[in-house]
């Protein structure tokens, strides 16, 4: 039997007509229950430990598919990455008109991170399910702390890291839009 299980009805499509995709919208994989828009963690093989909770990644899963072109790794998901705050780099060079450096030392933090990283994984290096929080920049994350253990962990995300600069320099903006005048934070 498959390891992953679509739930669900697929909708086929392909590529050239020689690739073929089928796309879903939730998955089962061993006792987790995932699909679009959801946020889990991957094991990271380069982690000293890749299947535990500090060895693995954040990521939110915005498409789900399985593919014919790769037989001993069908079920992929596309996703967004969230970096840890410890994974950011901490050297900041900041905007004339902001005062405070942002303080990204909480053990549940996460960055949404839009740096080129691949996107595709596959379903296989599923950890666990995990809940997101995206709060204000301004928001203290530690008042969301145990705010819901039902899920594997709980982070929460103040600010999105965007390439700049044709991607040698990274901008830290804040997660939530309010203000299109709101200036950035360059990291250097």
């Amino acid at each position: 039997s498959k390891p992953v299980t679509w739930i669900g009805d697929g909708w086929r499509s392909s590529t050239n007509g020689k690739r073929h995709f089928t796309y879903y919208k939730r998955f089962k994989f061993g006792s987790i229950i995932a699909g679009v828009g959801d946020f889990i963690m991957v094991a990271n093989a380069d982690a000293a430990e890749p299947d535990t909770m500090e060895g693995s990644d954040v990521v939110k899963i915005k498409e789900l598919y399985e593919t014919d072109s790769n037989p001993k790794d069908p079920f992929r998901a596309v996703v967004q990455w969230y970096s840890r705050a410890a994974d950011i780099p901490t050297k900041w060079s900041l905007s004339k008109s902001i005062t405070v450096q942002p303080v990204l030392n909480f053990p549940n933090e996460v960055v949404e991170d839009r740096r080129p990283f691949d996107t595709d994984i596959s379903i296989e290096t599923v950890f666990s399910s995990c809940k997101v929080m995206t709060i204000d920049w301004n928001e203290d994350p530690s008042l969301w702390l145990d705010h819901d253990s039902s899920a594997g962990g709980v982070f929460v995300c103040r600010y999105r890291l965007v390439p700049v600069l044709n991607r040698v320099r990274c901008c830290l903006e804040p997660a939530i839009d309010h203000w299109t005048n709101e200036p950035p934070l360059v990291i250097l």
